[in-house]
């Protein structure tokens, strides 16, 4: 689908009905910044994509669609095209107001045309200054991300993270079941005394317990199995306390009243570090007292306190405010840290305690052995309440804490060791002991039941969450290998092609460029060759320039695999600025060469890359649009490029001697250096200064007449006359203009760099510039009107133009 007219009214800074026929040809707009060249950009994309790329996307948060698409006196923008579309004419038009709708004339061509405008959407189509490194220095993750965008693969990546994450979901709850799993083992292998779990071992012990007990042996472990025979009666009511948990619960007791002194030197620290606190504030008004300030100082407004109403200097208030702050809560806060830690020690301490306690005390329960109950349970109860307050430690800062002192003196207490942990020892020694292997075994049999129905429980879980974990697995990994295998093709062709179009803008310094993509998952690297010294990223090494020229080409590259041939149009929002006249040259050649389908529309501030693009057949003069001023009221003018002799006879009608000259000797150098670069001329070079016209236009010359010779000396042993008759003819042209520009030998003395050509009057001056323009002419194809080159093949080398009219082999 290619552009043939343009109709635009209200939209950005076009207020007034603007209108431009490109005729499915491509066109350069040029003209200073702020002239309104972008403006025809804007509206062909909004045209195709309801949007207006440069002002949605980062940074655009406070743009409005209804406020700033449109031109800043409409109430909207309306722009409207007609296309060819598989040689069918077909007109869109679509408005702000309403930017989701978009008008089709034929309307039996809708579907063709939504399909095409998908691919718009993507935005590979358009290229702008800001964009041109996009694909060059974002992330891995973002250019795989916008690779897939553009493949439509949005719902394939959808599908691959929903997969991915099932996955990790299966691994997790695979490795969830399988700790379960070991830890049941672990379990079963301590109550046994196993050093190694196998259920083999597992049923062994079991026989032995039951053989005990006396009990037959048994075949599986199962619960109900290893419980078989038994009187559950036996096993009902409270469970036995084994001997050795008893002996190292009496151990830890012992060990933990040791540090009885040490934990009472700590809390007296604590009381000190409160007591200080307590010296400026009172410890339960701290919070109050934070709250307040606060407050306070977002409450003042002028000079008046927030609380009594006085009158008081805004800032000495907020002064005086702020010193109290710091005189109370920062110092309650800095503090806040001292009394936590200490409180967390002595806490955990005295959980140790009452957890050693309360099993003494269960003990003397269970075997129903005297004990001093009011005394052990006066100290539970203090050490229960102490653990209670400070587990609340900053809510309960104005708690009396020096009542609590008596609990670690408590501790300290002899009977706690000689009569409560002797009684128990003295038991254990005399009595349990005697019933400990009946009690260990019931007790084991017991629990290696229900542990056996957790450990096959978790077996058969972990079993089944194997099951799914490796088939998530197994399925993600072949869906990535389809998938990756597809996408390794495409990367594969976006990098030759970029590589490929690099190489020919910049053969003369990096002929040997390679890129390499490297993709996962998630995340696509580019690395590319810097002078044979490794793959490095893009923006590493090489110039502004060569960046540029990257941009361009991967953007290129990317357009040539997901346009196609649908959707023709190409947009360059000038987008040349740091690449110079040589590669800008090349970048024709690639034009022309690999896109000869494609239509570009193309911006720039420069006229010297506009009139590269015509000299390069890139573009006619007729669609070279010069935009030379923009107004608000009125929006840009423009006018179709005059050709130079048009613009120099414009000049001569006003008498403008001066100004014509100018025109002819700057558009003549900048025309016989391109002539030059087409037969490969040998230009002087200078250290300082560009060769002058002079100096261009001889070398022009020469080089033109002797290769002609050659190609006339190639022809005549051929005996090829048609040839020989074009050639001569054209020899006959160009020599007879050349005298005429000689002719005037003063007035293109370089010595005075044809300033003489200004004190002629017009009509002295019109001579020279026939015989300019009918020199220019003798250097072009008489038919497709591009430059005579010099090419070169495998077996020959010629004079030829863009359209084949002219190939002359010469030697």
């Amino acid at each position: 689908m290619k552009l043939k007219s343009l109709e635009v009214q209200g939209l950005r800074g076009i207020p007034e009905p603007l209108k431009i026929a490109p005729e499915c040809k491509n066109v350069v707009i040029f003209g200073h910044n702020g002239t309104g060249k972008s403006a025809i950009i804007d509206s062909i994309d909004f045209l195709l994509t309801g949007k207006i790329t440069r002002l949605i996307g980062e940074g655009s948060a406070n743009i409005k669609k209804g406020k700033h698409w449109s031109h800043v006196d409409k109430d909207k923008g309306t722009v409207k095209g007609l296309f060819l579309l598989e040689d069918e004419e077909v007109t869109l038009e679509r408005d702000t107001k309403y930017s989701y709708k978009l008008k089709i004339e034929p309307k039996e061509l809708k579907d063709k045309v939504i399909e095409i405008l998908g691919l718009a959407e993507n935005g590979q189509n358009l290229l702008t200054r800001s964009g041109i490194l996009k694909f060059i220095t974002s992330t891995a993750g973002d250019r795989a991300q916008e690779i897939m965008s553009l493949l439509h693969l949005s719902k394939i990546e959808k599908i691959r993270r929903r997969l991915q994450n099932a996955k990790y979901k299966a691994e997790k709850a695979n490795n969830e079941s399988q700790s379960k799993n070991e830890s049941n083992k672990e379990e079963i292998k301590q109550l046994l005394g196993l050093k190694h779990f196998s259920e083999e071992k597992c049923l062994k012990k079991c026989n032995e317990i039951r053989t005990q007990l006396g009990k037959k042996k048994i075949k599986q472990l199962e619960k109900k199995k290893i419980l078989k025979n038994f009187d559950q009666s036996l096993f009902k009511g409270q469970e036995r306390v084994m001997v050795d948990e008893i002996k190292n619960t009496i151990i830890a007791l012992k060990e933990q009243l040791e540090k009885a002194d040490e934990t009472l030197d700590n809390f007296r620290k604590f009381l000190n570090i409160l007591k200080e606190i307590s010296k400026r504030i009172k410890l339960d008004h701290l919070s109050a007292y934070k709250n307040l300030f606060d407050a306070g100082f977002k409450l003042v407004e002028e000079n008046e306190c927030p609380l009594c109403g006085k009158e008081w200097n805004e800032k000495e208030l907020k002064k005086v405010l702020k010193k109290r702050k710091t005189q109370i809560v920062d110092f309650g806060e800095e503090n806040e840290e001292k009394i936590r830690k200490q409180a967390n020690s002595m806490r955990q301490y005295l959980v140790k305690i009452e957890t050693s306690l309360s099993k003494i005390k269960e003990v003397y329960l269970q075997y129903e052995l005297s004990y001093d109950e009011d005394k052990l349970k006066s100290l539970l109860d203090s050490v229960k309440k102490l653990k209670i307050k400070l587990e609340g430690v900053m809510e309960n800062l104005g708690e009396n804490w020096q009542k609590h002192e008596k609990v670690f003196l408590n501790l300290k207490e002899n009977w706690i060791k000689d009569e409560l942990l002797k009684k128990m020892e003295d038991f254990l020694i005399n009595q349990a002991k005697r019933e400990e292997i009946k009690y260990k075994n019931w007790t084991t049999i017991i629990k290696l039941g229900d542990r056996i129905q957790k450990f096959n429980e978790s077996l058969k879980e972990f079993t089944e969450k194997t099951y799914v974990f490796e088939g998530t697995e197994l399925l993600y990994e072949a869906f990535n290998a389809s998938r990756n295998e597809e996408l390794e093709k495409i990367y594969e062709s976006i990098k030759k092609n970029f590589a490929s179009f690099y190489t020919l803008i910049h053969a003369e310094d990096e002929e040997d460029f390679e890129a390499e993509f490297s993709h996962d998952e998630a995340s696509l690297e580019i690395g590319v060759d810097f002078y044979g010294r490794g793959r490095h990223p893009p923006h590493a090494l090489h110039s502004e320039g060569h960046q540029d020229s990257m941009g361009i080409c991967i953007f290129l590259a990317l357009n040539k695999m997901f346009t196609k041939d649908k959707l023709n149009i190409v947009l360059l929002d000038d987008v040349m600025m740091s690449i110079d006249k040589n590669h800008r040259k090349q970048l024709c050649s690639l034009f022309n060469s690999e896109f000869p389908n494609k239509q570009f529309i193309i911006t720039t501030h420069s006229r010297t890359w506009a009139e590269q693009l015509q000299s390069s057949s890139v573009v006619t003069r007729k669609n070279m649009l010069h935009f030379t001023s923009w107004d608000v009221e009125t929006g840009p003018v423009f006018h179709v490029s005059a050709l130079l002799w048009e613009r120099i006879e414009s000049k001569l009608k006003d008498d403008d001697v001066p100004g014509a000259a100018g025109l002819l000797r700057r558009d003549s150098e900048f025309f016989f250096q391109e002539v030059c670069e087409a037969l490969k001329a040998k230009i002087p070079y200078k250290i300082i200064n560009d060769p002058e016209l002079g100096e261009l236009l001889d070398e022009a010359y020469s080089t033109f007449t002797k290769t002609i010779k050659k190609a006339k000396a190639y022809y005549n042993e051929k005996n090829n006359k048609e040839k020989i008759s074009k050639i001569n003819e054209l020899e006959s042209k160009i020599k007879e203009a050349y005298k005429r520009t000689k002719a005037n030998q003063w007035a293109v003395n370089a010595s005075v760099h044809y300033n003489q050509w200004a004190e002629l009057s017009p009509t002295e001056f019109k001579p020279i510039v026939k015989a300019f323009h009918d020199l220019f002419e003798s250097f072009r194809c008489p038919e497709c009107h591009s430059l005579i080159k010099k090419t070169k093949n495998s077996s020959n080398k010629s004079l030829s133009c863009n359209g084949g009219e002219i190939n002359w082999v010469y030697t």
